[in-house]
């Protein structure tokens, strides 16, 4: 989603039928409750229900309805995957009944809160394009995917290992999160915290730095594009498993940097365009001479020869290094 230009369109002819802007806009703010008939057109996917003594349809799919009211799900109790997503939802509380439920999808509502209990059996959420503030109602032992982006969350305090054991994805893109030191999740494999939109806004996404990155040391794929990082030393500690880092459009501008990416010797796809350092001399031999595993860098293929000739640098550079010791220390006797 990116912000575009007003642009103007024909205004509509006129006639006696129509109704004014004012009496559109009022229709459009009246509640708009799920009705049986509406929900029941919604169900698909019969199955055996629970407790395996009867069959039940378990999927729901209520997208783009225009619904304000879901209060008729609480009865649906059989129902294990929801979608209600392009709704004018501001309440989840209904689905609190729902215990069986494996996957909720609540995109492109007005939620300011996920208030929901903890589901024994949630393995997927999403909860995108709303107005959440904090990520606290999050409390399912079994979920895997939480989509959290395009809200106003400032804090990821609320997510923790204790509450999310199972997670190894999620999505918090173009939020208003500064610091993600307090995120304490080592079951992720998938961390997505960058900024989205064509134009930054400056009040979303605005991380300076990585502390506390390396509790994730399962992390395979990692993106913070377009935030304000300026330094690297946080991947000082091992991070074995990273094998894909987009750090584009940051504030990396010292060479020195990509030289605390030595211990990623899982990593194959480096994306570090944008950022100051890249205009440095020599910054392309630079990353390979400390990333020998990485196949992409900026999307481009990594040659097998710039890999060689990176090697026979870091090599001759080494033996300056011993030298230079070497000459130090007959200095000093």
């Amino acid at each position: 989603m990116s912000d575009t230009e007003d642009v103007d369109e024909p205004e509509p002819e006129q006639d006696g039928s129509q109704k004014s802007d004012n009496e559109n806009d009022l229709e459009k703010e009246e509640p708009n409750v799920l009705t049986e008939e509406t929900a029941g057109q919604s169900l698909s996917l019969l199955c055996k229900s629970g407790d395996g003594l009867s069959h039940a349809f378990i999927r729901a799919d209520l997208k783009e309805k225009n619904l304000s009211d879901i209060s008729i799900l609480q009865g649906y109790i059989h129902l294990r995957f929801v979608d209600i997503s392009k709704n004018r939802l501001t309440d989840l509380s209904p689905l609190n009944n729902l215990t069986h439920l494996l996957s909720v999808k609540a995109d492109n509502n007005n939620l300011e809160k996920i208030g929901l209990q903890p589901f024994p059996f949630l393995q997927h959420a999403s909860f995108s394009f709303n107005r959440i503030n904090d990520t606290s109602g999050l409390e399912h032992p079994l979920l895997e995917q939480l989509n959290l982006s395009n809200n106003r969350i400032d804090s990821v305090k609320y997510l923790r290992c204790g509450l999310l054991s199972k997670l190894h994805t999620l999505e918090i893109r173009s939020n208003k999160i500064q610091s993600i030191e307090e995120l304490n999740i080592p079951s992720l494999k998938n961390l997505y915290i960058e900024e989205e939109f064509i134009v930054i806004r400056k009040d979303y996404n605005s991380i300076s730095n990585l502390d506390g990155i390396s509790r994730m040391n399962q992390l395979e794929n990692l993106s913070v594009r377009k935030n304000k990082i300026t330094e690297l030393t946080c991947f000082n500690e091992p991070m074995s498993e990273l094998k894909y880092l987009d750090i584009r459009d940051n504030l990396i501008a010292n060479i020195e940097e990509i030289g605390k990416l030595k211990d990623l010797i899982s990593l194959q796809s480096l994306l570090i365009a944008a950022n100051p350092v890249c205009k440095e001399e020599g910054f392309r031999m630079e990353v390979l001479m400390h990333l020998q595993s990485i196949s992409k860098l900026n999307e481009d293929d990594v040659a097998e020869d710039e890999k060689l000739e990176a090697l026979e640098i870091a090599k001759q550079r080494q033996l300056e290094k011993e030298k230079f010791a070497e000459y130090e220390e007959m200095e000093n006797i």
